[in-house]
């Protein structure tokens, strides 16, 4: 499955953050990670996230069972982000 133009991992946390109602620094205390990361990781700077920081930032996120699971994988770069936009939608 290929990307949808403009469909990013970091279009994914930016989308997530928000519903969650979380600011950048919010979601970054939360999971224990620097804000520079979460900022990173949402402006493109940073494509992919360490499999750690993709952990904390689910938890932080509220993610749980198969979704956290996707958005791990998707963190990693080894998932297109249209599968973990579906799953979050169903």
């Amino acid at each position: 499955m290929a990307e949808q133009p403009g469909l990013s991992f970091a279009v994914l946390l930016r989308q997530l953050r928000v519903k969650a109602l979380l600011t950048q620094e919010e979601l970054a205390a939360a999971a224990g990670v620097s804000p520079r990361s979460v900022s990173d990781l949402e402006r493109g700077v940073s494509r992919t996230a360490r499999k750690d920081t993709a952990v904390l930032l689910a938890g932080a996120l509220g993610l749980t069972g198969p979704a956290r699971e996707l958005f791990v994988v998707v963190a990693r770069g080894q998932a297109p982000t249209a599968q973990m936009l579906a799953a979050a939608r169903g």
